[in-house]
This record gives structure tokens, C-alpha cells and sequence, in this order.
């Protein structure tokens, strides 16, 4: 009942805070696979509101937040499920009954906990990619993309593409995307070790009085989390993207470093500064 309710939580979270930004993460989707490298977040954002304005940004918010709300969901759920399930195990097998989960396992666990949703998630992601960018709605990307299937597969040698071409071509960039939340979680609890170990030594060792991070600390360290993690895979997150919007594969060349880390870092880091502070406020 306990992770249900943590998993639910960071549901909400992920719900209210993906809504809230829709409209920045529009422009960040759009400056990732922006072929003019010579445009700016800010002349992206310029263009885009000229275009459409604000309301047209937020076009598709609720699909967003769905899906946000259910990749959290699974991912919290899975996780503790998997986590104590190999707690369970260690201490069968050593006759332990320590409850600690070290942070190489623990990363290791929340790295399986989001693969374990892909399956689900990555179709949805694909979609609203295709939104974000062609601006159009749910049901018309998911019907585009859907038109590809059996269409000539880029390759040729007679091949057509399949539904896993379609909707789950950008595989491959999560093997390291999926480290993401798993990085992001285990710093978390080391953060929050460490803040709790210091209000407990201020508070003359009465644990009870400071239990639990409160809203403002768990803001600002699930921010602190998430930026780290976001800084170790941006690169593969805006791969993911230009896979999903252009279907390019041979993206590494020229100045490619600079711009696969691209001008819309900052963009992604103050999003994931927001989104990721509001789940964990509300797990």
C-alpha cells in the first residue's frame, strides 16, 4: 500500500508539473530537432508563440500529462517492487536483515524499473514527439504514424517497416536514458540522507522532529537530482528526438558534439528543475 501511495503521488506530481510546462516542453522538443543550428531556444520560443500563442502551446497539455503521469506511476511502483523483491532475496541468501540497498545496486534496480515500462511508454513518447513537433493532436499523429506500417523501410532490400520500426525505432538511445531516474532517484536518497543526518544532529539527535524533508528541501533536492541526471544523458535524450522527428541515424559528424548538446540544454535543465521538483514534493 505504501509504494502504491509514493507511486501515486509522483503521479499527481507528474501530471500537474508536465501540464503546467507543456508549452516549454514544446520549444525544448522543438529546439532539439531544430535543423537550423543558428536559431536560438529564444528565437524558437519567439517563433513558436508568433505562430500559434500561448493557447496553441498548450494544445495536447492533457496527453502530456497523462503520459507523465503514468511513466511516474510505473516507475515508482516497479521500483519498489523490484527494490524490496531483491532485499528479500540478498538477505534469504546471506541471512541478513539489513533493509539497505547500496548505491550501484540501487541504480541497477531503478535502471531495470524503467525499462520495465518501455513496452508501454516509448509508443506514447514517439506520438507526442510527433505532436510536439508537426503540431497536430493526438489521434493525427498516432494515425500518421501509424500509416507507415508497411511502407518501404529506409534500408530497401524489399523491406517494409513494422510497427516496432514506427513506434519503437529510438530504442537504442535508452540504454542509456533509462539511467536517467535511476541516477536521479539514488542521488535523491543520498541528498536526503545527508539533509536528515543534519537537521537530526541540529536537532540534538530527536529523530522524530525531523523525519521527513519538507516540501521546500524536497523542491530544491529532487531539482538538484534531476539536473545531474539530465546533464549526463542530454546528448542521448536529443538523439532520441531527432530519431522521432526525422528518422536520422547518422547524427555524429562535423560540429556534431556541440550540437547534439546544442543551445536547448538550458531549456531542458530548468524544466526538469520544475517537473522534477513538484513529483518529489509530492511523493
Amino acid at each position: 500500500m505504501e509504494q502504491f501511495a509514493e507511486a501515486a503521488g509522483a503521479a499527481i506530481g507528474g501530471f500537474f508539473s508536465s501540464s503546467v510546462l507543456f508549452p516549454m516542453e514544446i520549444i525544448k522538443t522543438k529546439s532539439a530537432a531544430e535543423k537550423d543550428k543558428s536559431l536560438s531556444v529564444l528565437q524558437i520560443a519567439k517563433r513558436e508563440l508568433k505562430q500559434v500563442g500561448i493557447t496553441g502551446l498548450y494544445q495536447g497539455a492533457h496527453v502530456g500529462g497523462l503520459q507523465s503521469a503514468m511513466e511516474k506511476f510505473l516507475y515508482f511502483y516497479n521500483f519498489k517492487t523490484i527494490k524490496n523483491g531483491y532485499v528479500l532475496l540478498r538477505n534469504q541468501m546471506s541471512g541478513g536483515t539489513s533493509a539497505k540497498v547500496g548505491v550501484v545496486a540501487e541504480i541497477a534496480l531503478g535502471y531495470a524499473a524503467e525499462w520495465s515500462h518501455l513496452p508501454i511508454s516509448l509508443p506514447c513518447d514517439a506520438i507526442q514527439t510527433r505532436m510536439k513537433v508537426n503540431r497536430i493532436s493526438f489521434g493525427q499523429a498516432f494515425k500518421e504514424m501509424y500509416a507507415e506500417v508497411g511502407q518501404p523501410h529506409p534500408k530497401g532490400d524489399g523491406r517494409k517497416k513494422t510497427v516496432f520500426d514506427v513506434f519503437y525505432k529510438v530504442l537504442f538511445p535508452f540504454i542509456v536514458l533509462c539511467l536517467k531516474p535511476a541516477i536521479q532517484n539514488s542521488i535523491f536518497e543520498r541528498i536526503r540522507k545527508i539533509v536528515l543526518g543534519y537537521k537530526v544532529r541540529s536537532a540534538g539527535g530527536k529523530l522524530a522532529a525531523v523525519a521527513a524533508l519538507t516540501a521546500a528541501e524536497a523542491f530544491f533536492v529532487g531539482a538538484i537530482a534531476r539536473i545531474v541526471a539530465t546533464l549526463v544523458v542530454f546528448p542521448y535524450n536529443r538523439i532520441k528526438i531527432l530519431l522521432q522527428s526525422t528518422g536520422v541515424r547518422r547524427l555524429l559528424r562535423n560540429d556534431d558534439a556541440r550540437f547534439v548538446y546544442g543551445a536547448c540544454l538550458w531549456c531542458r535543465v530548468s524544466v526538469d528543475f520544475i517537473m522534477s521538483s513538484f513529483s518529489f514534493c509530492m511523493t
